[in-house]
């Protein structure tokens, strides 16, 4: 086995162990997902794992977009230092996955139309 190369394996196990804080509320935000999907029972099978994976996927970089935006506003407000918790993480990938991703594309298109001064499909 001279040709093979451990080191790759060995280097995927790490990165994993080094996000396994993110892949949880991936697996959260994806898991709610299926859940909401299932109960509402309006979609095909497929969509709803698409819609869950694309979840997972926002859900996974939850946690350093909320530094993020919380470090900006403590350097607009400075009386406003709050840590990010991995608690307030988690909550905020099951309200996602509860969610889903027609409802948050739906309000962000909306929120962008407004912006860009496009007029309302429903005006």
């Amino acid at each position: 086995m001279p040709d093979k190369n451990p080191g790759v394996w060995v280097n995927l196990m790490l990165w994993m162990y080094s996000h396994q804080d993110e892949a949880g509320y991936a697996a959260l935000a994806g898991g709610m997902a299926l859940l909401r999907a299932a109960y509402v029972g309006r979609d095909s099978k497929t969509r709803r794992v698409i819609d869950a994976a694309i979840c997972s996927v926002f859900a996974f970089f939850l946690q350093p977009t909320l530094e993020i935006f919380i470090h900006s506003a403590g350097a607009i407000i400075p009386a406003l230092n709050l840590p990010v918790s991995k608690e307030i993480a988690q909550v905020l990938a099951v309200f996602l996955g509860f969610l889903g991703t027609d409802f948050i594309s739906s309000r962000l298109k909306k929120q962008i139309d407004k912006r860009l001064g496009e007029p309302d499909e429903n005006q």
